[in-house]
């Protein structure tokens, strides 16, 4: 076992460079780490038992630790600089500017994608402009366009590191990297807990990952800040329009697109929504479900797409990993004229949409906020509760909608 070890450790500092020594020394630098965060008179327990549990353990121990520790440096950090709000966005999301519905913006601030955060026609981005993306190895610097034509193994072999600043008496003063994973969460954590909901909005989106591509959303490492803090904000406030279930299909990797966080709300709706649940909802989410239900009642394949493209339909998992069922038109049944398909390897992403629309938006959705806006509209402590300001106004163009559609 010795002569093994030595073997080992003289190959690594033959080619301390490789991916085999580069794992060696960090996992030597963790094992470093956790003895010098434990005191000492632990040591002869901790170095007594090399079982491979133990020593989970014990690195588990030691991370949480460090990111309780170093969370509080950078919280600390943070009250003594200032911050610029939106900039410090465009920077965590990689885009040149952003607003405060989620979309990438020029510096003119006229939008680059639409509300479900995809290129408007004709136009790009070239990201956050403060970045270096460098070969781990050669030092080799490439653009950012070179950057994304590689597939994601190769992207592993280069750092790419985006800079902002902290700003004090109005002056960039101290500057950070995309790569100070502490800082990074702090910043996030702190952009959650505003609440903008589009925002919050397009932090769910960038957490994905697809087994079938092997793709991963652009925030993955922050998943679990992420899906901490908008559980937080839920929990402490009164205006939270992204719930526990719709954090647990995300931290699945499920939710890819806001088209598809959209469909998880219609979900939501039909299953798991109380009273109490629509008064928190931001105004903003109430009216694109309005114009939803308007479009799924009256609108077409393109219209549709316009929410929820066919991509996000055939690509979607509910927070069990199940796709959409299809839906099939029987022009006998006169009361129930579509009727749910099981879905089945390789259903057309049509039949899908066709359940989406005439199934789940335009009968189950529709009735179960038709029942619960009535009971929401007669409360008589209504005007005394602590709402988000708008959700009523919002509320009454869903109610008119709604009652147009039973009218038609």
């Amino acid at each position: 076992m010795e002569t093994n070890i030595r073997s080992n450790l003289r190959y690594y500092l033959q080619s301390p460079n490789s991916r085999e020594a580069r794992a060696f020394f960090e996992g030597a630098r963790s094992m470093m780490t956790a003895l010098q965060l434990a005191p000492a008179s632990d040591y002869p327990s901790i170095l007594s038992t090399s079982n491979q549990q133990h020593i989970i353990a014990l690195l588990v121990q030691s991370d949480e630790q460090q990111r309780m520790r170093r969370r509080k440096d950078t919280q600390q950090m943070l009250k003594l600089y200032t911050v610029d709000k939106m900039s410090a966005l465009a920077f965590i999301f990689d885009l040149p500017g952003i607003n405060m519905w989620g979309q990438a913006i020029d510096k003119n601030g006229d939008p680059l994608e639409d509300k479900m955060f995809r290129p408007l026609p004709g136009k790009t981005h070239d990201g956050w402009p403060d970045r270096k993306i460098k070969h781990l190895h050669t030092g080799e610097e490439i653009s950012r366009s070179e950057y994304l034509a590689l597939d994601e193994s190769n992207q592993w072999e280069y750092d790419y590191c985006r800079n902002f600043y902290l700003n004090l008496n109005g002056k960039p003063s101290f500057r950070i990297s995309s790569s100070d994973h502490y800082i990074m969460e702090e910043l996030i954590r702190q952009s959650i807990l505003i609440g903008d909901s589009g925002i919050n909005r397009r932090f769910l989106t960038e957490i994905h990952c697809d087994a079938e591509t092997e793709t991963v959303g652009r925030l993955y490492d922050y998943r679990d800040v992420i899906i901490n803090t908008l559980d937080e904000l839920y929990e402490n406030t009164h205006c939270a329009s992204i719930t526990p279930m719709l954090t647990s299909q995300a931290k699945c990797g499920y939710i890819k697109s806001a088209g598809q966080l959209l469909i998880a709300q219609m979900q939501w709706l039909t299953t798991a929504t109380k009273i109490r649940d629509i008064l928190r909802v931001d105004p903003s989410d109430i009216r694109a479900w309005t114009k939803l239900i308007q479009i799924c009642r009256t609108g077409g394949d393109k219209e549709v797409a316009e929410f929820v493209s066919f991509d996000d339909i055939a690509s979607y998992q509910n927070a069990n990993g199940d796709p959409l069922p299809g839906a099939i038109y029987n022009a006998g049944d006169k009361k129930h004229p579509w009727q749910i398909e099981a879905h089945y390897e390789n259903m057309p992403a049509w039949k899908q949409k066709d359940y989406f629309q005439h199934i789940l938006v335009n009968v189950r959705v529709r009735n179960r906020l038709i029942g619960m806006l009535d009971g929401i509209m007669t409360r008589e402590d209504l005007d005394a509760a602590d709402l988000n300001p708008g959700v009523m106004e919002a509320l009454q163009e869903l109610i008119d909608t709604l009652a147009s559609d039973d009218n038609a």
